[in-house]
């Protein structure tokens, strides 16, 4: 257990995670092909044929698997979608190196793990969290 050494996270999240909503719309098209794509923080991720792009309205980019899309997002006409459901979330305390679906993604200090219904795990600014996850109402 040397420097850098992060322990495995449970399903779910640590104790403190939470249940967040997803808030926002989205532009959002299907890719043709495979696509290269690199986060604020310098991570470079890839998007396959049949995934989705989504741009949300402060220019941030992601891929998105179209199984994970369509149950995340609703159309609301064109290439505008609305987020939605229901992902546990936790704020990291210090950075952590993210499997994700689309390659490695960093979760710098501050920022935020989401968790997917599959069990998968992207990292998200905390500025961004803030403006596109809001507390569950239960």
């Amino acid at each position: 257990e040397g420097a850098g050494f992060v322990p495995v996270v449970p399903t779910g999240g640590p104790p403190h995670a939470a249940c967040y909503e997803r808030v926002g719309f989205v532009q959002a098209k299907k890719l043709q092909t495979r696509r290269s794509w690199t986060r604020r923080s310098g991570d470079e991720l890839t998007g396959n044929p049949g995934d989705w792009r989504v741009l949300d309205d402060h220019g941030d980019e992601r891929t998105v698997r179209e199984a994970e899309f369509l149950v995340s997002h609703e159309h609301v006409g064109g290439e505008r979608w609305r987020r939605i459901g229901t992902y546990r979330a936790w704020q990291v305390r210090e950075s952590q190196v993210l499997r994700t679906i689309e390659g490695k993604a960093v979760a710098q200090a501050g920022d935020w793990v989401v968790e997917g219904r599959g069990g998968e795990r992207w990292p998200v600014t905390d500025e961004q969290f803030r403006r596109t996850y809001r507390p569950a109402r239960h």
